[in-house]
């Protein structure tokens, strides 16, 4: 596949997508999952990004601890592995990339990763969500088929892109 097949999008959610997922202490879009959600063209919020990171890199996880305890796993969610990992590698710049592998992928804490990097704790921190934040949109805009919503990557039985996703408009 090539890669402006894989390159994310640019599009808008309507606010029926994202409300479910958003944050209702938000301050940036105070719960509804949108920012500006009274112009034409909208934006899904950071809290909705980050959301849908969580999602995708819980299912990360578990697959991969079935996968460590030996269980047998499907090529569905090797598939999804990869496809998890070689996104964020696309996406990420170099020390972005080293501090997910560092924090998401091996577990390691704050207090591990700071000095590896020479940053303070906040300044990881800011790294982390920025991480979050940037992966959750990509997996959302991801195209044809995009890493989210999980149900129609593992369930869908032929590859068919998504076509109940589309956006209105593009920003």
């Amino acid at each position: 596949m090539s890669a402006a097949a894989l390159a994310p999008i640019r599009a808008t959610r309507d606010r029926s997508d994202t409300i479910a997922l958003a944050d209702p202490a938000c301050a940036y879009c105070a719960g509804l999952g949108t920012v500006r959600p009274w112009a034409r063209l909208t934006r899904p919020c950071y809290c909705v990004c980050r959301a849908i990171f969580c999602a995708c890199l819980n299912r990360y996880r578990y697959i991969h601890a079935g996968i460590q305890s030996g269980t047998v796993c499907r090529w569905k969610d090797l598939d999804y592995c990869a496809d998890f990992e070689m996104v964020a590698r696309r996406e990420l710049d170099a020390r972005d990339y080293q501090i997910f592998r560092l924090h998401f992928v091996d577990g390691l804490d704050w207090v591990h990763c700071a000095p590896r990097f020479n940053m303070s704790r906040g300044n990881v921190f800011h790294a982390i969500y920025r991480i979050e934040e940037r992966l959750g949109r990509c997996f959302l805009e991801l195209r044809p088929y995009g890493l989210w919503p999980l149900d129609l990557y593992f369930h869908s039985h032929a590859k068919i892109p998504n076509q109940s996703l589309c956006w209105k408009g593009h920003l």
